[in-house]
């Protein structure tokens, strides 16, 4: 289990992200399990859990659960603690298609494993076929049902050569051929695909746009666009609230003092109404700061002259460190797969952990003076 956090550096004047741990499982992984590794990790660092403001994790039960989750347990000791699902996971889980659009994206696979998987002389006449027509692309993607991202490349390089899939069906000539063929003929098929293939490439923009280092919390946020609706207002009611601090956090000159976003922050970090709104009426009227009024988010709110305005830059630290996604813990599970390679098999977890603070870190080494400060034989 990884372990990213996002902090306010006070002595640099700078947020950063940094891999705070790594902690490895040889048995069972139930939420007992997560949280007394996490706990043990805790206590021997000397932590706080009074310290954490928020934690961003994936859907698995064995974190999200109501009553044994690791969530559940961290919260006991600290019930202050935001606790939200990823918001990259969520966007993937709101994608379930209707019926209707279901039945088409089903036999549009199917079309494909036909020409692609049945036989592979089938196959390698198919990319001559194409390359013979000068196509666009030289063969049709696979669908994968572990990345969802694929179905919206699948059916936009569908899309692209469909007019050499059609031809290509006809010469085939079989009668399985002739049934794709029949189905790539059905104005409503043809109809919903390109509805799909508009609909899955925002959703795909989206999924892309959600992914990175550096993501602040504000930066995220038919019968099928129905249930779209739906499902996105079900699955992103934990950033509802945390949405109304937004402006606050980007635009602070354009909130108002009275506004909605001082009751979230109270309810959230508890801190003083009044104060809020006092200390926001003194910074939109701060001469001093109009000057940094072009810097970037989380540039403006490092500024020494903000520390005047503790309640307003508490609240600030406190949404600009949350993570919106756990993408960071993502990447660095494909960072594992690279140092935890067949040349290494004798890398012990300590080794990897040391290893990976490095990979993960985005502090770039003086590799120079380090040389200086060293005496080396040749």
């Amino acid at each position: 289990m990884s372990i990213f956090v996002r902090f306010f550096d006070i002595e640099n004047k700078v947020f950063r992200e940094e891999l705070l741990a790594i902690l490895t499982f040889e048995g069972k992984t139930r939420g007992e399990d997560l949280f007394k590794s996490f706990d043990d990790f805790m206590k021997k660092s000397d932590l706080s859990y009074d310290k954490i403001v928020s934690i961003s994790t994936d859907g698995a039960p064995a974190m999200m659960g109501k009553e044994k989750g690791l969530l559940k347990r961290i919260r006991d000791n600290n019930s202050g603690i935001l606790t939200y699902q990823c918001i990259i996971h969520q966007t993937l889980l709101c994608s379930k298609l209707s019926a209707t659009l279901k039945d088409v994206m089903d036999g549009l696979i199917k079309l494909i494993n036909f020409i692609r998987l049945r036989s592979s002389l089938q196959h390698k006449q198919f990319k001559e076929f194409l390359c013979q027509f000068d196509s666009t692309y030289s063969d049709l993607l696979q669908h994968n049902h572990v990345h969802w991202l694929s179905k919206g490349r699948v059916v936009e390089r569908f899309w692209n050569i469909k007019e050499e899939v059609k031809t290509f069906l006809k010469n085939v000539g079989t009668e399985e051929a002739k049934k794709h063929s029949d189905f790539l003929e059905n104005n409503r098929n043809i109809v919903t695909m390109t509805f799909l293939n508009v609909i899955l490439k925002y959703l795909n923009t989206l999924n892309v746009e959600l992914q990175g280092e550096g993501k602040l919390i504000c930066d995220f946020n038919t019968n099928f666009l129905s249930d779209l609706m739906k499902e996105f207002d079900a699955r992103f009611k934990d950033f509802s609230e945390i949405g109304k601090l937004s402006q606050f956090l980007k635009t602070p000159y354009d909130v108002l003092p009275d506004g909605e976003w001082t009751d979230v922050a109270k309810k959230l970090f508890n801190l003083s109404k009044s104060k809020l709104q006092m200390e926001i009426i003194d910074l939109q009227e701060d001469v001093s700061l109009k000057q940094y009024r072009s810097a970037s988010t989380e540039e403006f709110w490092a500024k020494d002259a903000i520390d005047k305005y503790s309640n307003c830059k508490q609240l600030a630290i406190n949404l600009a460190t949350m993570f919106g996604s756990t993408y960071i813990c993502e990447a660095s599970f494909s960072k594992i797969n690279f140092l935890k390679n067949k040349y290494r098999t004798k890398l012990t977890d300590s080794h990897l952990e040391d290893t990976l603070h490095i990979s993960c870190s985005p502090r770039v080494s003086d590799f120079k003076k380090l040389a200086k400060e060293k005496k080396c034989n040749f």
